[in-house]
């Protein structure tokens, strides 16, 4: 599956940052007991998906029966990804941005502008997650910085009590922040490769970013509160305020989550009918149309 030739630095770590951003933050953290274990996981994930992209590219299969057996499955892998996403995206615009828009109208919406990027090429995908990655790190630089005047460190104190600290509880994390950025090894390895060092410059962009979007809404509401909330950061950067002309600083973050959410989804499915037309299953655009249509009727 791997091909000499990698795509460049900035485009894989806009890929990986943007990926892990977009793997369930807006709801992070999960508990309320510390931080230590969604910091633990973010580590693992710095450590496990460079090591992943060098085992990938040294794996040879030679039976045909194991190989498409294997694009089967992790087609299918990619598929449900893609519609977890989907429906947590769909789910947070209709309960925190559009509260009176029909359900049906936010996923007809999104579910267009996946297929869009899906069918499209693949530079038009890294274009796009380059530009991702450009907005993701200045809106979420600027929002904390604004969001500092807030901030009680004595909450920082409490969250990261080592008692606190559950195995499980990182795995779950680990589950939710890091598992799903293998799409993008998939996503790369079928087209031009990816470097180790691009997968742990991107996974370490995204990590930190996750750390500073939790970090500002523990700091500010105290990591009890903020795993009680249902949208801990955008609820935090809500009350964000530029003098009298900028009073929703949050609706910056709005295109921040939307440009991470269509990425992932779309480099998900496209890299699933992708896999599928290498096990055997032909008209890959067909394939995109019917994932995403799968997505948006069987996501919650």
């Amino acid at each position: 599956m791997d091909k000499e030739k990698s795509i460049s630095l900035p485009l894989s770590l806009s890929l990986f940052a943007a990926f892990t951003v977009a793997n369930g933050l807006i709801r992070a953290p999960f508990f309320r007991t510390t931080l230590l274990s969604f910091f633990a996981a973010l580590i693992s994930g710095i450590i496990t998906l460079p090591l992943l992209t060098l085992l990938f590219k040294r794996v040879r299969i030679k039976s045909k029966t194991v190989l498409t057996a294997a694009f089967l499955s992790a087609s299918v892998f990619l598929f449900i990804a893609a519609w977890l996403s989907f429906g947590e995206y769909c789910d947070f615009v209709y309960g925190a941005v559009l509260t009176k828009t029909d359900m049906w109208l936010i996923k007809s919406v999104f579910a267009f502008c996946v297929f869009s990027l899906s069918v499209s090429k693949n530079s038009a995908v890294y274009k796009f997650a380059f530009l991702s990655f450009v907005l993701l790190a200045g809106v979420f630089s600027v929002l904390f910085l604004m969001s500092a005047k807030t901030f009680d460190l004595k909450n920082l104190s409490g969250a990261l009590r080592l008692s606190g600290f559950s195995i499980s509880d990182t795995g779950v994390y680990f589950l939710n922040l890091v598992l799903p950025s293998i799409a993008v090894l998939f996503f790369c390895m079928t087209d031009s490769g990816v470097s180790a060092l691009g997968a742990l410059c991107g996974v370490s962009a995204g990590a930190l970013f996750c750390a500073v979007a939790v970090l500002d809404s523990v700091l500010s509401f105290g990591l009890s509160l903020a795993a009680k909330l249902s949208y801990p950061y955008i609820d935090d950067i809500s009350t964000v305020t530029a003098g009298s002309l900028f009073t929703r600083m949050d609706g910056f973050a709005y295109f921040t989550f939307f440009a991470c959410y269509v990425l992932k989804c779309a480099v998900c499915i496209k890299t699933s009918a992708r896999l599928l037309r290498r096990a055997g299953i032909k008209y890959e655009k067909t394939a995109v149309g019917l994932l995403c249509i799968a997505s948006a009727v069987f996501a919650a």
